[in-house]
C-alpha cells in the first residue's frame, strides 16, 4: 500500500470519525494533548495488503518516530488481520472494525492515569517501552508511589539481561528520571514537559497538540 493510498483510504473514513484527523498513513484524535491515539495504515509484503495498528503513544515518553508498543493489530469483520485495498467492502469493513475502538478505547482516556489503566490493559506491560510509559504516565499524573513501583520494576528488568544499546540508554534515562521524581516532584514534571515537546515535535505533531 503506498502512502498516497493510505491518505486517499483515511480521507473516506474521516467523515465518519468526528474528532480526529490524518496525517500521511495515520488517522488520530484531536487535540493530540499528552498522548497520540491513533489508527496506522502499515505496509505488507503484498502492495494491495496492509495491516491497521491502533495504538496509544504518551508524548512525555522520549521518542523519535511513530511506534506500536502500546496497541495491536485491528481485525476484519470475519476475524483476520490482512486487510486488501481491492476488496469492494473495504471502507464498510474498516468502519466496522475501527468505530468500536475509537468509541470504547480511545474516547475513555484522557488523562495520564488512563493511559497507564489503557496501557497495562493490553497485558504487555512486561515489554520495558510500555512499563517505561506507565511509570511515566503515573508520574506525570502525580502518583509517585506507583511510578516508583513501576520505575523500579523496569530497572531490575534491564539489569537482569544482556543490554543492547536502547536498553542501555533506556536504564541510564529511567534511572535519571527517577533521582528527579524522589528529589523534586517539580522538577520531574518539568522533565516530562520537554519530553513531550521534543516527542511531538520529532512526530510532527505539534500543530495538533
Amino acid at each position: 500500500m503506498k502512502k498516497k493510498e493510505a491518505e486517499r483510504l483515511l480521507a473516506s473514513l474521516l467523515p465518519s470519525f468526528s474528532g480526529f484527523a490524518v496525517e500521511g498513513r495515520m488517522m488520530f484524535m484531536v487535540p493530540v494533548g499528552h498522548t497520540i491515539r491513533a489508527f496506522f495504515l502499515d505496509q505488507s509484503g503484498d502492495p494491495d495488503d496492509f495491516y491497521v495498528e491502533y495504538f496509544l503513544q504518551p508524548l512525555f515518553v522520549p521518542a523519535e518516530r511513530i511506534h506500536f508498543s502500546i496497541g495491536d493489530r485491528v481485525q476484519r469483520p470475519d476475524g483476520g488481520q490482512v486487510w486488501t485495498l481491492s476488496n469492494p467492502t473495504l471502507v464498510r469493513d474498516l468502519h466496522h472494525s475501527l468505530r468500536p475502538i475509537a468509541d470504547y478505547f480511545f474516547s475513555h482516556i484522557h488523562t495520564p492515569a488512563d493511559v497507564a489503566q489503557a496501557a497495562a490493559s493490553l497485558k504487555k506491560s512486561t515489554n520495558p517501552h510500555v512499563r517505561e510509559a506507565i511509570a511515566y504516565s503515573f508520574a506525570k499524573g502525580g502518583d509517585t508511589t506507583s511510578a516508583t513501583h513501576e520505575l523500579d520494576a523496569l530497572i531490575q528488568q534491564l539489569q537482569a539481561s544482556p543490554l543492547y544499546d536502547w536498553q542501555r540508554d533506556m536504564l541510564q534515562r529511567v534511572q535519571g528520571f527517577r533521582g528527579v521524581l524522589l528529589a523534586d516532584t517539580a522538577k520531574a514534571q518539568e522533565q516530562l514537559l520537554r519530553w513531550e515537546q521534543e516527542t511531538a515535535r520529532h512526530v510532527e505533531l505539534e500543530q495538533y497538540v
